[in-house]
């Protein structure tokens, strides 16, 4: 039996959970069942015995999105799990199928995940995206520089021009704002991030052992990074950075951890349209081009079919065709690579 469960039941899949992802410590997966199973959905397989033991889970993270200026509701699929006597049994695949249904008839555009094992994912339509990895801060981090503690924003020992501080909640209007302009700036298609947002994660940071640094000249503020640690070395999660101050920062951040910060997180996200018309609507394009194309879709019948797809400085839209007017053919990992390799894209989410 595939069903949702209540939110009283929620609790029962934390036994599957923590035997699936043992890579999770207790403080984390605390805050997990405190603060991310009060708004998500668990989809499960359970026996249909009195027992009603879990088979299959899938938790499907709510976020709001930016996608080319409108907004949308789109999940975060997290948690996927099975218990190790029903693995090689398809069922996972049936979870997974009913949970993307589901998606698709709320008018969800896509879903997104991070891979265990991309091949499981790739036989359910999902395909991997263009992301920011952080190329350019990665190789800051690695070159050899000189101090530049002297410099005139950066006086000795950073001085009371620029600090690098944890943030405190009184921080996230502040936050809220710097971040809207710095993903309004660079990005095509991202997460939200609300007081809401911020306050919960927060809570996130500190289960495990992390949280906010804030970089501020006199005040205002020029760049931020999430990061969480293990008690022996740890991850950033997230930089947002005012142009033209990304080597401050890094420098910043080394003395911060003295001389030992965390490693950038390398996160590679899988996407999966739901709704062909939902997503084309959504999306603008500074070039615009059409794409008359035969989909197939094993999942989601909806997708099936010949589709002429126009995308433009004002928006899409989409219109089913005849067969033969259909220019080309693809799967629907593929018409997610044509659709999203013009956009820009920024996810980076842990949960």
């Amino acid at each position: 039996m595939i069903r949702y469960l209540n939110q009283e039941e929620k609790r029962r899949t934390r036994q599957l959970y923590e035997s699936c992802f043992p890579e999770d410590d207790a403080s984390f997966i605390d805050y997990y069942y405190q603060y991310k199973t009060r708004e998500n959905r668990i989809l499960v397989m359970e026996e249909e015995k009195e027992s009603g033991k879990l088979q299959a889970m899938i938790h499907l993270n709510p976020y709001r999105f930016q996608v080319c200026k409108n907004a949308a509701d789109v999940s975060y699929v997290v948690a996927v799990a099975s218990d190790p006597s029903v693995r090689r049994q398809g069922k996972m695949a049936m979870v997974m199928k009913r949970a993307l249904l589901d998606l698709a008839k709320e008018g969800q555009p896509f879903a997104f995940l991070i891979p265990a094992n991309p091949r499981v994912y790739e036989s359910s339509g999902f395909t991997f995206l263009p992301g920011e990895d952080y190329g350019d801060l990665r190789f800051m981090a690695r070159e050899d520089t000189e101090s530049l503690r002297a410099a005139e924003l950066m006086p000795e020992p950073f001085g009371a021009a620029i600090s690098l501080a944890p943030a405190l909640p009184k921080d996230i209007p502040q936050m809220v704002t710097f971040a809207k302009a710095c993903m309004d700036r660079q990005y095509d298609i991202f997460p939200l991030k609300d007081e809401f947002y911020f306050r919960r994660m927060m809570e996130e940071l500190k289960s495990q052992s992390g949280g906010f640094l804030l970089l501020k000249n006199q005040g205002e503020l020029l760049g931020m990074v999430s990061y969480g640690t293990d008690g022996i070395g740890g991850e950033i999660q997230e930089i947002l950075i005012k142009p033209g101050t990304e080597k401050i920062l890094m420098e910043c951040l080394e003395a911060y951890f003295k001389g030992n910060p965390p490693e950038i997180s390398d996160m590679k996200y899988m996407i999966r349209i739901l709704s062909i018309g939902r997503l084309a609507e959504l999306l603008r394009s500074r070039e615009p081009f059409r794409l008359k194309v035969q989909v197939t879709d094993d999942l989601i019948e909806e997708n099936n079919g010949s589709f002429d797809i126009r995308i433009g400085e004002q928006g899409g839209s989409v219109r089913r065709i005849a067969r033969h007017e259909a220019e080309r053919g693809m799967d629907i990992a593929g018409l997610a690579r044509v659709l999203f390799e013009r956009q820009r894209i920024f996810i980076r989410e842990w949960v």
